[in-house]
C-alpha cells in the first residue's frame, strides 16, 4: 500500500521547483513484446500533464533510447525531459539531445557484442543502442532464457575485460553497456537540492537511481511484490502509482495557492 508520505508531500508543497522522475516500462506502463506499441496505464498522461503544469520539473529516465520513448509518447503535449540509455542520453523538451561520447574502442566492442548476440538470438530480440546492446528474453521459456543468458554472458564477458563495458541483467533480458554511466547520473543532473524530488522505478537498473536520490529525495519501488531495494517506499502498479500522482497533484495545488 502507499506508505505514510505526508512529510514528503509537505516538502513538495514548499518547493518552488520539485522534480518528479519516472522509469517507463513496468513503472507507468505495462511490459509489451512490441516496445513501440506500449501505452502508459490509463490516467497516467492526464495526471502527468497536471503535474507538469504545476511548476514540477518532470523527467522520464529509461533504458530505451530517448528518441524511441519520445516517439511512443508523441501525444504528450506538456514539457518533460527524457534521459535515455540509462542516462547516456538526455533529450530536452525542445528536442535537443546530448549523448555521452564513446571512444572508438568502445564503439568497436559494442559492434562485436551486437554480432555475438545475433549468434544466439534472432534479430528482433537484439537491440542496438547508442551506448549498449540489449538482448530481450520476454516470451521465451524460462529454461531457454536461462541457457541463452548463460551463452550470451560467455560471449560478452571478454568484451568487459578492460572495464569500459559492463554486463547488466534486467527484467527478461541482459545488456552490455558503457561502464560508469547509470540512471544515478541522470538523477544527479536533474535534481536541484534542497527542492523535493522523487524517483519511481521497478527494475534492478533503477537501484542506482534509488541510491542517488537517497538523502536528497525519495525513491519509490513500483512492483507487485516487495524485494530488497535501495528505495525508501514500495507501491504497486497501476492503482497505487495513480494514487501517488494524485497526492503530488494535491501538494502542487497547495504550492500554487500559497
Amino acid at each position: 500500500m502507499i506508505p505514510a508520505l505526508a512529510p514528503f508531500f509537505s516538502w513538495v508543497a514548499r518547493s518552488k521547483e520539485p522534480a518528479l522522475m519516472l522509469d517507463f516500462d513496468g513503472t507507468i506502463a505495462p511490459f509489451c513484446d512490441n516496445p513501440l506499441s506500449v501505452r502508459p496505464y490509463h490516467g497516467i498522461r492526464e495526471r502527468l500533464r497536471l503535474i507538469a503544469h504545476s511548476g514540477t520539473r518532470l523527467a522520464m529516465i529509461t533504458g530505451r533510447p530517448a528518441s524511441q520513448l519520445k516517439r511512443v509518447l508523441n501525444d504528450w503535449d506538456f514539457p518533460f525531459n527524457v534521459f535515455g540509455c540509462h542516462g547516456a542520453e538526455e533529450m530536452r523538451p525542445g528536442g535537443d539531445i546530448t549523448r555521452v561520447p564513446l571512444e572508438a574502442e568502445v564503439q568497436r566492442a559494442l559492434r562485436i557484442a551486437h554480432w555475438r548476440a545475433l549468434n544466439v538470438l534472432p534479430p528482433y530480440r537484439v537491440e542496438r543502442k547508442a551506448s549498449s546492446v540489449a538482448a530481450h528474453f520476454r516470451g521465451i521459456s524460462p529454461r531457454r532464457a536461462r541457457s541463452t543468458r548463460g551463452a550470451l554472458e560467455l560471449l560478452w564477458m571478454p568484451l568487459t575485460a578492460n572495464g569500459k563495458l559492463q554486463i547488466i541483467p534486467f527484467k527478461m533480458g541482459l545488456e552490455i553497456r558503457l561502464s560508469g554511466v547509470s540512471k544515478a547520473d541522470a538523477v544527479r543532473r536533474f535534481i536541484k537540492p534542497p527542492e523535493a524530488s522523487a524517483y519511481l522505478g521497478d527494475d534492478r537498473t533503477d537501484e542506482d537511481a534509488f541510491g542517488a536520490i537517497r538523502g536528497k529525495g525519495i525513491g519509490i519501488l513500483v512492483s507487485r511484490t516487495i524485494r530488497p531495494t535501495m528505495a525508501s517506499a514500495w507501491i504497486t502498479p497501476p492503482d497505487e502509482v495513480l494514487g501517488f500522482l494524485d497526492l503530488w497533484i494535491r501538494a502542487a495545488r497547495v504550492k500554487l495557492s500559497t
